[in-house]
């Protein structure tokens, strides 16, 4: 989708509704602007939580996950450890 758009005396530059509405930005939201030959790139910078919903981690963000799945493993293991030797 292509669209004309105009940088205004302040510098701003609307994103038009239906692209936002299609990405799935939302007001106030930051994005993460980029630079590279000439092209600029935008991306949410939306970060988001681990949660542990019916005994599976759930990923509630668009951005990558910044912990290695290992560690979350591990990390599992050792919680369910601790809970079954303090409750045997």
């Amino acid at each position: 989708m292509t669209q004309i758009v105009h940088i205004d005396k302040f510098g701003r530059v609307l994103i038009p509704k239906p692209i936002r509405e299609k990405l799935g930005f939302k007001p106030e939201q930051s994005l993460e602007m980029q630079f590279i030959d000439g092209e600029i790139t935008l991306r949410p910078t939306v970060k988001g939580e681990i949660e542990l919903s019916d005994g599976v981690y759930v990923w509630t963000g668009y951005d990558p996950i910044e912990v290695s799945i290992e560690k979350l493993i591990d990390d599992a293991r050792s919680d369910r450890t601790d809970m079954l030797v303090s409750n045997p």
